[in-house]
């Protein structure tokens, strides 16, 4: 299965997913709250699915992306994180 994902993937023009449409979207679907940010709990809820992180590598993992370090995901936040994939 994942050498199926890794496949497919090669194939994604990420120049064409990755557009602010398709993050801003992405992003509010993940946003559960009413202030428009996402919490860890969330983060970690639909990106931990099939994933054993410890808490300690989930820790590390929001404070990188947590760039102002409130404890909040921002969307220029997410935006900046899936934009690293375009490198």
């Amino acid at each position: 299965m994942f050498i199926c994902i890794e496949f497919i993937r090669s194939f994604i023009d990420k120049k064409k997913l990755l557009t602010e449409e398709y993050i801003e979207t992405t992003f509010k679907l993940f946003t559960k709250n009413e202030n428009k940010n996402m919490s860890p709990i969330e983060f970690k809820t639909i990106l931990g699915i099939n994933v054993n992180f410890s808490e300690k590598m989930w820790d590390s993992i929001i404070k990188e992306i947590d760039i102002n370090g409130d404890g909040q995901i921002e969307y220029s936040e997410f935006k900046e994180m899936m934009m690293k994939f375009l490198d």
